[in-house]
């Protein structure tokens, strides 16, 4: 419970400063978003496993490189338990956090920052729809996210500051 009570801070923190916090507090131990998604991704994993297993604090380091070429949509329950078993079995193996997963519905990379975001959001909705995981989770990239100020396009994946800058971009595309 303190892990999924701790996924609710963390989604707070991203609504309200389109950014991941740098740590989260759980039991009176300050994690760091690393060892939070490895928390994490353990955590569904038993609940989809029906497992009551205790979950140890492992010392994760941060990724050395993140990408994403994601759109937004939907990624059903199979795909985001398979998604966290291979996050959580990078994690067991390398001591880092994944820089990204790789081929997933909406893409062939999803970041590292996407993948804490929808472990918190998958662990929250368990949270208030009484013990159910989602069939599926909303993605949304991490470049939009983060640039909330911003115009993002979703078809080429961009980020613009003003609708005449993507309107000069289109006219320019016509030209060439």
């Amino acid at each position: 419970d303190q892990i999924i009570n701790a996924s609710g801070i963390v989604q707070s923190y991203i609504t309200l400063n389109n950014a991941l916090p740098s740590s989260v507090v759980i039991s009176g131990t300050q994690v760091y978003m690393p060892q939070f998604l490895e928390l994490a991704t353990a955590t569904l994993l038993n609940i989809e496993g029906y497992l009551d297993t205790s979950i140890v604090l492992g010392n994760i380091a941060n990724p050395t490189n993140t990408t994403e070429d994601i759109v937004s949509g939907d990624i059903p329950y199979y795909e985001y338990i398979v998604i966290a078993n291979d996050a959580k079995d990078y994690m067991d193996t390398n001591g880092t956090a994944p820089g990204y997963t790789r081929l997933t519905s909406l893409g062939d990379h999803m970041r590292f920052q996407s993948l804490v975001n929808i472990y918190s959001e998958i662990l929250q909705s368990y949270h208030t729809n009484n013990k159910t995981l989602p069939d599926y989770i909303t993605i949304t990239p991490w470049i939009a996210i983060s640039n909330p100020n911003k115009i993002y396009n979703y078809r080429s994946n961009e980020v613009f500051n003003t609708i005449q800058d993507i309107m000069d971009l289109d006219d320019m595309n016509k030209i060439i």
